[in-house]
C-alpha cells in the first residue's frame, strides 16, 4: 500500500493551489494528517478524522481548506499563496490496522514584479557629437529569475550585457542592456523587450519608445520645408503672371526692368554723357 500523489506543484503568489493524496487501496482510515516541513521538524497544519472532523491550526486557519473523499484521499488547498508557503508537505495516513503511510510533495511559489523600460542618454554635458549615445536597459525582479531577450530589428549595436542581483528573500533582479546610437529615419519596427517567467501565462513584451535623436534632424526638415514653399510660391507667382493679358504683362514690365536699371548703373555709375547706359527688358 502506498500513496498517490505528485512530487512536485507550483503556483504563483496570490493563487490558489490544492495538493492532493490518495491510497492506492480501500482501507479502514483513523486519521488523516497534513504537516509541513521546517527545517529539520515538521508541523501539524491541518487534520482530519470520521469522529473528530476537521481541524486547520496556526496560520492556515484561515488561509486553507481541508476536504476528503470517502477518507482514502484528501486534498489541502492554499489560498492567497505567499513566498512562506513555499516548502515540501506530508500527507499521512493512519491507517487500522497497518503503521501509518505518508506522501511527501513539494511546493514553489512563482513571483514576478512588474518589468520596466528605461532609457537615458551618455552624451556629456557640451558634447557637440551630431548622434547621442543612448542606454537601453529592460529590468525584471522575480522568483525564479526572469529570463529577458530582446528583439532588435536591423541597424541596433552595441552588445547586450547581463546582470543578476540576489535578494535575502530568494528573489532575483535581472537587468539587461545595450547601448545604441540613433539613426535617421527609424526602423520601422521597434526594439522590443521580452520575458520569460513561469509566473507567466504568456510572455511580457515591451516595445520602446523610438531611439531616434531629433536635434540636428529637426533643422534639416525645416530648411527643407522652407525651399519647398519657396518654389511653390515661386511657381504660383509665374504661372498667376503668366494669365494675365499681354498689355496688361506690358503695363507692369517696368516692375521687372526697373531693378536691372538700378543694378546696371550701380555697376557703372560714372557713365560718359551721350553714351547710352546698358539696359535690360522682360519680354513677354
Amino acid at each position: 500500500m502506498e500513496v498517490i500523489h505528485r512530487k512536485e506543484l507550483s503556483t504563483t503568489v496570490g493563487g490558489n493551489v490544492t495538493l492532493h493524496c490518495q491510497l492506492s487501496q480501500d482501507k479502514e482510515v483513523l486519521q488523516i494528517t497534513w504537516q509541513k516541513e521546517s527545517g529539520r521538524t515538521s508541523e501539524n497544519i491541518a487534520t482530519a478524522s470520521p469522529s473528530h472532523g476537521f481541524r486547520l491550526m496556526g496560520r492556515y486557519l484561515n488561509r486553507a481548506s481541508l476536504r476528503t473523499e470517502g477518507w482514502d484521499s484528501s486534498a489541502l488547498t492554499l489560498h492567497s499563496a505567499s513566498l512562506e508557503d513555499e516548502g515540501c508537505y506530508k500527507c499521512i495516513f493512519n491507517v487500522f490496522p497497518s503503521s501509518p503511510v505518508e506522501g511527501r510533495m513539494c511546493l514553489k511559489i512563482h513571483v514576478i514584479s512588474e518589468p520596466q523600460v528605461e532609457i537615458r542618454s551618455l552624451s556629456q554635458v557640451g558634447d557637440k557629437k551630431e548622434s547621442e549615445m543612448l542606454a537601453v536597459s529592460c529590468l525584471a525582479m522575480g522568483k525564479p529569475a526572469p529570463e529577458i531577450t530582446w528583439d532588435l530589428p536591423h541597424g541596433y549595436h552595441g552588445g547586450l550585457q547581463l546582470h543578476h542581483i540576489w535578494h535575502s528573500n530568494q528573489m532575483v533582479t535581472v537587468i539587461s542592456n545595450f547601448t545604441h546610437s540613433p539613426s535617421w529615419p527609424p526602423p520601422e519596427k521597434p526594439a522590443t523587450c521580452v520575458i520569460h517567467h513561469p509566473a507567466l501565462i504568456m510572455e511580457i513584451k515591451l516595445p520602446l519608445p523610438p531611439l531616434h535623436n531629433q536635434k540636428g534632424y529637426m533643422g534639416e526638415i525645416g530648411i527643407c520645408f522652407a525651399v519647398l514653399l519657396f518654389v511653390h510660391l515661386g511657381l504660383l507667382g509665374y504661372c498667376f503672371w503668366k494669365r494675365k493679358p499681354w498689355q496688361e504683362r506690358q503695363d507692369h514690365s517696368w516692375l521687372w526692368v526697373l531693378p536691372c536699371y538700378w543694378a546696371l548703373g550701380e555697376a557703372n555709375p560714372n557713365t560718359d554723357e551721350g553714351k547710352s547706359a546698358p539696359t535690360c527688358s522682360i519680354q513677354g
